[in-house]
């Protein structure tokens, strides 16, 4: 789709199904679905889209030992193909593989696309158990890539893929997720907290009250903004401080008693040519438009 003027680029139908998941890739893009390998196991496998066109092409599969197989037929899933900032040759790979009793290993990996070889792989990112899935693309910060293993934060050296710390939590962080600001990691669990970490070590600086099933963050001017799942407010929160500075209720806006903001992500827009900086949220009737609290 045009975002200049809507229009629509390209549209078709594909032959098979594909997981929701698009990464970019330059002038591309990475998308994921199942293929049946060389040994008639199922193997998830990264496809390469022509942003131009929208066709696509087998890319990338991970080396999967097979040693099990899920009792879908499945060997392996590559879930997540990540570009690093200022590097045109190599991707960072996030894959899968299946273990008896529902559990999962999760991995990662770079893939060198110029020499068509694995600088490293199968580094584990947390002990297996029923819950370790990769829940969002991982981030790199700092020549350092963190991400969201099940109830784990993890953080691993890029270009080594040497895990450098862990954090375990009660809870998973599947639906608000984490972002990085001002050398800050600011992480909503599921278990009702908003975490502020140190990315060097995991450390905790500060935890705040928040709400269970949130909706993903968004950041401008030292303040994270977000929609409380259990509580439906509008939340606002200093990350340098942990303070709560917004919690607005949709019903104190003239809407019924009991209407909440949705849980989608909340859109905030900087400062420009003397307007002020502002921060939108949707209820289920309405969009809202906010000056920023800073």
């Amino acid at each position: 789709i045009n975002l200049d003027d809507g229009t629509t680029h390209w549209k078709f139908a594909r032959g098979k199904s594909f997981d929701g998941r698009i990464t970019a890739y330059n002038d591309s893009y990475f998308c994921y679905s199942r293929i049946i390998n060389s040994n008639g196991h199922e193997e998830q496998i990264a496809y390469k889209g022509d942003i131009q066109t929208g066709c696509l092409t087998e890319f990338l599969s991970a080396n999967f030992s097979e040693d099990y197989i899920s009792l879908d037929g499945a060997a392996g899933w590559v879930i997540y193909v990540v570009k690093p900032p200022n590097d045109d040759i190599r991707l960072l790979v996030i894959y899968a593989e299946p273990l008896p009793n529902w559990n999962v290993n999760s991995f990662m990996g770079m893939y060198n696309t110029q020499t068509q070889e694995w600088e490293y792989e199968r580094k584990l990112m947390a002990p297996p158990t029923q819950n370790t899935s990769v829940f969002m693309p991982p981030k790199i910060y700092g020549n350092k890539v963190y991400a969201n293993v099940g109830h784990s934060l993890v953080c691993h050296d890029l270009q080594t893929g040497e895990q450098l710390w862990s954090r375990d939590f009660t809870q998973d962080f599947m639906f608000s997720g984490f972002i990085i600001e001002e050398d800050k990691i600011i992480a909503n669990n599921e278990d009702l907290t908003l975490y502020c970490l140190n990315p060097n070590n995991g450390r905790v600086i500060w935890t705040e009250e928040s709400a269970g099933t949130s909706g993903r963050m968004s950041y401008l001017n030292g303040i994270v903004y977000f929609v409380g799942g259990s509580s439906g407010r509008l939340h606002a929160v200093d990350i340098n401080t942990g303070e709560i500075v917004w919690k607005i209720e949709a019903s104190n806006l003239g809407e019924a008693a009991g209407n909440n903001f949705k849980t989608n992500a909340v859109y905030v827009i900087p400062a420009k040519n003397g307007n002020p900086a502002k921060v939108i949220a949707l209820s289920h009737l309405y969009a809202y438009c906010f000056e920023a609290y800073q």
